[in-house]
């Protein structure tokens, strides 16, 4: 009787040997046939023209042929400003790419053209749609940013937070009004009164549909979409339309 006893002891340890070992086998089977994952965030290095570097930091879209926006920080900021707006358009289907240059807007324009037309190229190595391009600037970059969607036309619209008249001696009001077939979104505070009165001149002097936003404050720049947390999908609203968006 022992004997038979020791019997089923040992069978029943063999096969729980068995359902272990099995176990092991296709959690690693399972493993092995998993889809490597893609970071939705990327920091990256360009290489440029003589030795030089650009950082960028690149919120990619999970959706091929998305619509895509090139963003430029003001002097003196970090691509981190731009962080909360890019995150929300993200999740709408959007790719986005930052050009973390804090000097970008400090640059001679020719220099600062050569710098974003790098991100651009990186930006359509993604599988972006190439006819569904937008380039947001903040600050003394919003002026940059209306300057290269004039002499660049695969920029479909322009997104202009807190702007001035003049960027580096060249009149913004005279390049808004030959901006063609570019709807441009011209947005600040109504208490920073330069800025509003210079979107006010850039509304006024767009020969193409253009949207005006004057919101409570002081906000400047992308510090306007932490006082008005609506402003970012205000703005996806308004590009839909424009570049095809989901």
């Amino acid at each position: 009787m022992r004997s038979f006893f020791s019997c089923i002891a040992c069978n029943r340890v063999r096969w729980s040997c068995f359902h272990f070992a099995l176990g092991l086998c296709l959690c690693f089977l399972t493993a092995c046939h998993r889809e490597p994952s893609i970071e939705t965030v990327v920091q990256e290095t360009l290489s440029l023209a003589e030795g030089r570097e650009l950082s960028i930091t690149f919120y990619r879209s999970a959706e091929n042929r998305s619509p895509a926006i090139l963003l430029l920080p003001g002097q003196k900021r970090s691509a981190a400003v731009w962080e909360a707006f890019a995150r929300r358009l993200q999740q709408e289907g959007y790719a986005l790419l930052v050009v973390d240059d804090r000097e970008l807007s400090g640059r001679s324009v020719e220099e600062a053209f050569l710098h974003i037309d790098a991100a651009r190229d990186r930006l359509l190595q993604e599988n972006v749609h190439p006819l569904n391009l937008a380039v947001a600037g903040e600050g003394s970059a919003a002026g940059l940013a209306l300057l290269y969607a004039a002499r660049r036309p695969d920029m479909q619209a322009t997104i202009l937070l807190s702007p001035g008249l003049v960027h580096q001696e060249e009149s913004l009001e005279a390049c808004m009004a030959a901006l063609k077939d570019c709807p441009s979104f011209v947005a600040a505070s109504e208490g920073e009164r330069y800025a509003a009165q210079a979107a006010r001149v850039l509304k006024k002097a767009a020969p193409v549909y253009a949207e005006l936003r004057l919101w409570p404050g002081t906000a400047h720049g992308t510090d306007l979409f932490a006082a008005h947390p609506e402003a970012a999908m205000q703005i996806y609203q308004w590009l839909k339309p424009i570049l095809n968006a989901p």
